[in-house]
């Protein structure tokens, strides 16, 4: 199953799971609030790609087939780690397949061959459905192998691309186009999203890799309409994904703040920093009491 299941507007559970076998699927499943699974559509390939996450939107829910592609007879026999059982095959291309909440119906596009972790949203437009993802490259998994680490090599920030793909009805292939921003780990306000197109992006971006840049230490927004990117860079500190929390009862789309999970080299704990999301001005610092160690994504609970 992909690490980030989604809810829809109503409520319901909905994840992307892959079956292997002599010929694999990619599966879509949701649940009602009584827990019990069902697949509402089933896409069969030879190979899986590498599945992270998946995109939901108001009507379909969006899944990429990465370049990166398993091979399924190394995870019964081979005994290596996740990440060995996969192989880098760019001459394969990739696909991108949409598949309608309602009836489970399946539409295929071909596109250039990709690695990805993370959407940014998926929507319709007309009969055509858009699709905003973190590109990377295969290789990016590299930089987090244990050996590397172990051995003092630094880990290289994400510089994922922010690429639109349109998906445009009767066509076989889909459209590339290239939005501001290099960015991973991105946030919206969800419950806009799952009605349309959001307005505002936020994420965890580094300075350029010619400016010294290494792992994650700005917080980052995208506005849509404008075209302006702004920054919150953290000095000396590695920032995490910044976690949107919508104010109660707000109107605009980026009304809320942001937490951002930081720790620099001095600090005696970990500190959640407060950012105003509309500015990205900090308004609070939690700071805790012992180090929390890093993951790639947090949570919040309102109370």
């Amino acid at each position: 199953m992909a690490a980030h299941p989604a809810l829809d507007a109503q409520g319901r559970w909905w994840n992307v799971g892959i079956r292997f076998g002599r010929r694999c699927e990619y599966l879509l499943v949701s649940a009602d609030r009584s827990g019990e699974r069902r697949v509402k559509a089933s896409i069969g390939c030879e190979r899986p790609g590498y599945l992270h996450a998946f995109a939901l939107g108001a009507r379909h829910a969006v899944i990429w087939e990465c370049a990166w592609r398993a091979h399924p007879l190394r995870f019964l026999f081979a005994g290596e780690s996740y990440a060995r059982h996969f192989d880098w095959l760019p001459e394969q291309g990739s696909r991108l397949h949409a598949v309608d909440l309602a009836d489970g119906s399946v539409r295929s596009w071909e596109a250039p061959a990709l690695f990805a972790f993370h959407a940014v949203q998926a929507y319709e437009q007309g009969n055509d459905i858009v699709l905003d993802l973190c590109v990377d490259a295969a290789p990016v998994v590299e930089e987090l192998g244990i050996e590397r680490l172990r051995a003092g090599v630094p880990a290289a920030a994400t510089r994922a691309r922010h690429v639109r793909f349109v998906l445009a009805a009767g066509q076989s292939a889909a459209r590339e186009e290239t939005l501001p921003g290099r960015f991973e780990l991105p946030q919206v306000n969800t419950r806009r999203a799952l009605a349309g197109p959001v307005r505002h992006v936020w994420a965890a971006s580094a300075a350029d890799p010619a400016e010294g840049g290494a792992f994650f230490d700005r917080t980052v927004k995208f506005d849509h309409a404008s075209g302006r990117l702004s920054e919150h860079v953290f000095e000396g500190a590695v920032a995490l994904e910044p976690l949107f929390v919508p104010r109660p009862g707000a109107s605009a789309e980026d009304d809320g703040v942001l937490l951002v999970h930081t720790l620099a080299d001095d600090d005696a704990g970990s500190v959640v920093r407060v950012l105003d999301a509309a500015t990205l001005q900090e308004r609070a610092a939690v700071e805790l009491p012992c180090v929390v160690p890093f993951g790639f994504h947090g949570a919040w609970v309102g109370s």
